[in-house]
This record gives structure tokens, C-alpha cells and sequence, in this order.
């Protein structure tokens, strides 16, 4: 089974550049792209970790709650977007949290404004195993007073760096229909994130520790049968005539909900 890559693939610096002005692409950073964030708030500092990064949302000076859920992602990924198009570490948000939610596209600004305010209250770090720890933000552009709108965000110059080597891109379309559903959301950023690390035409796999370290805790229950379980009739016809052969039945869905089938054999997925 393969382990996932280190972070540090990107575009060729002229395909990078053909796709940077497209407007039905959005630009993510591969750690926040192969690292879900949390969906629920965190109790206390949270942190998660696999292919080489880690991920840490630490509690800010203030008594705010941490960030999470779909809010956080889209604001995250707007704040990534805009730095890699602009090529430059300040972002603007807008004039007030109305101003925002319609640039993302929803209309839940009061959310919107909560999530602010945690996010630059807290400390976001992404720390590569082989280099140093970047925070996300500048620790200058924190609100100065508790509810204060910032029209504008700065990036570290760390995670600047980082992001235009390490930017991955999103479909637009796709990110709108998932935005409201985190896990989905993450999924989708995991898998694209993936594909834009390998060679055209190859195939990426992903082990059961890779997909354990990403998604475990986060999915409440699954299950399935194999094909023992469903046509067990070895020795009971002449010459084994029952005995399974290369048909599979693969679940589309239960009770409503569309089904996928998980397996660390390529020919069987």
C-alpha cells in the first residue's frame, strides 16, 4: 500500500501560471487540502497529522471558542486564494461580514462573523515534519478589540512562501456544492490534492493507516459483506458448481444514503 507523498509537489511553474487567473479553479494550501479541519468546535488546542505535516489550532489570549466546521474551511480557502492569485500576503475581506458571505457565496453572515473572529483569535500552524513551524497568519493582524471587523488578513511570510509553492487547485463548481457538508468537503480537497501530486496517468492509492490517520473518528459506522458471506454454497451441488466465482455485487446505497466501497486491493475498488 502507498504512503501519501510529502507536501512539496506542485504545477510545473508554467501550468501553474495558465491556471492561476481561471476563475472556475480555487486555490487551497495541500496542508489544509490533505488535513481535514475540525468539523465540531475543539474542546482545547486541537492537532491532526499524517504525510508528513501536521496541522494545530491553538487557543488565541482571548476566551473565544476555536474555529471549525464549514465556515472555517471556506474562509481558509478564500484567504488561500486570494494570496496566491494576488501573489502577495494581504487579503482583503470585505467591508463587514455581509460583504463577505455574499463573495462566498452564502448567506449565514452571522456565522460567518463568528468564525472570523475565532480564526484570527487563534494560532494556526502548519508545521512540515522537515521544516519549521509556519504560522498562518501574521500574529499583527489580530483584532485589536473583541467583535472588531478587519477589512483585510496578512499571511505569514512563512506560509506565504509556502502556499505559492504548495498551492493545489479546487473546482469551483464542485467546492460550492459541498461547501455546507465538511466531510465531503475534506474529502474531496484530500483527493484532489492527491491527484495533483502524481504523474498524468498514474494511479494513486491511498493504504488503510493513511485513510485511518485522516478519517478516523470521523465516519460513525460502516459496513458491508464479502463474498463468502453472500453466496456460501461451497459443497452443496456436484463438482463445487456453487462454489463463488468473479461476480460482485457492490451497494448503491442504504436507506437513502449513497454507499462506496473502500478496499486496498485496485482491482476490487
Amino acid at each position: 500500500m502507498n504512503s501519501s507523498p510529502s507536501i512539496d509537489s506542485r504545477l510545473p511553474a508554467a501550468d501553474a501560471a495558465a491556471t492561476q487567473v481561471n476563475a472556475d479553479v480555487l486555490w487551497h494550501h495541500a496542508a489544509f487540502c490533505g488535513l481535514a479541519l475540525p468539523v465540531r468546535t475543539p474542546r482545547a488546542a486541537w492537532q491532526r497529522s499524517a504525510g508528513g505535516v501536521t496541522l494545530r489550532i491553538e487557543p488565541g489570549t482571548g476566551e473565544l471558542p476555536l474555529p471549525a466546521g464549514p465556515m472555517l474551511r471556506l474562509v481558509l480557502l478564500h484567504v488561500c486564494d486570494a494570496a496566491f492569485r494576488a501573489e502577495s500576503p494581504v487579503v482583503a475581506l470585505g467591508a463587514d461580514a455581509p460583504a463577505l458571505a455574499a463573495s462566498l457565496g452564502t448567506g449565514e453572515a452571522r456565522v460567518l462573523a463568528e468564525q472570523v473572529e475565532r480564526i484570527l483569535a487563534a494560532r494556526i500552524v502548519v508545521a512540515p515534519e522537515t521544516g519549521p513551524d509556519l504560522a498562518v497568519f501574521d500574529a499583527r493582524g489580530r483584532p485589536r478589540a473583541a467583535g472588531a471587523w478587519r477589512s483585510s488578513v496578512r499571511l505569514s511570510s512563512g506560509f506565504a512562501a509556502s502556499l505559492a509553492a504548495q498551492a493545489v487547485p479546487l473546482d469551483r463548481a464542485i467546492v460550492m456544492r459541498l461547501a455546507e457538508v465538511p466531510l465531503a468537503f475534506d474529502a474531496y480537497a484530500w483527493i484532489r490534492a492527491a491527484l495533483h501530486r502524481a504523474p498524468a496517468e498514474a494511479t494513486v492509492a491511498a493504504g488503510w493507516d493513511e485513510l485511518h490517520a485522516r478519517f478516523a473518528g470521523r465516519v460513525k459506522v460502516s459496513f458491508g459483506w464479502g463474498t463468502l458471506l453472500t453466496n456460501d454454497f461451497r459443497g452443496l451441488a456436484p463438482d463445487d458448481r456453487l462454489a463463488p466465482f468473479s461476480l460482485v455485487c457492490k451497494a448503491v446505497a442504504a436507506n437513502g444514503r449513497p454507499t462506496v466501497k473502500l478496499s486496498d486491493n485496485l482491482n476490487k475498488a
